[in-house]
């Protein structure tokens, strides 16, 4: 049986404003999905909410405050020189459509991956742990490509394509 995450659901506007803006900066809403069976017969989905930081006491106050998971790693700088800690903090299932919904008003960034992962949500509500409906399935993978392209934009920024830049008058 899987662990049940702990949540906190009494919080002030100054946390959960607080939390949205770290969520904006830092956060990362992402939709998963691996083959599943002997044979890769289905796909085993999932969806978080993941805050990374270099800076431990921030994932501590995150779980202090709003409970979840934590975990850390030590990651090479970019030019490999030595490694340093990375912290992780993250939601999924119930503690994720609750997170969403109070900084929902306060997200500005990450407010359409927010629209995106609530729709996703709703495909999970009384499903079990049954084969999904073929429907479902195809649902998710739209609502995965859609995050994907919100989430990769910055391919498309002018920056990375000079002739995009118009001229300077």
């Amino acid at each position: 049986m899987a662990k049940k995450v702990m949540y906190y659901t009494n919080h002030t506007v100054a946390q959960i404003a607080y939390l949205a803006g770290i969520i904006d900066g830092e956060g990362c809403l992402y939709i998963g999905r691996v083959k599943q069976g002997k044979y890769g017969s289905g796909w085993q989905w999932h969806v978080m909410l993941k805050i990374t930081s270099c800076d431990e006491s921030l994932i501590l106050w995150l779980e202090q405050t709003f409970g979840g998971s934590k975990d850390s790693r030590y990651r090479w700088t970019s030019k490999k020189k030595f490694t340093r800690p990375v912290y992780n903090w993250q939601a999924t299932g119930e503690m994720l459509d609750y997170v969403l919904s109070v900084v929902e008003p306060y997200l500005i960034i990450k407010k359409p991956q927010c629209d995106v992962i609530k729709r996703y949500r709703k495909t999970s509500k009384n499903i079990g742990s049954r084969r999904l409906p073929d429907h479902i399935n195809e649902q998710r993978f739209e609502l995965l490509k859609e995050l994907k392209n919100l989430n990769g934009r910055w391919r498309e920024h002018h920056l990375k394509n000079p002739s995009a830049l118009s001229p300077v008058s």
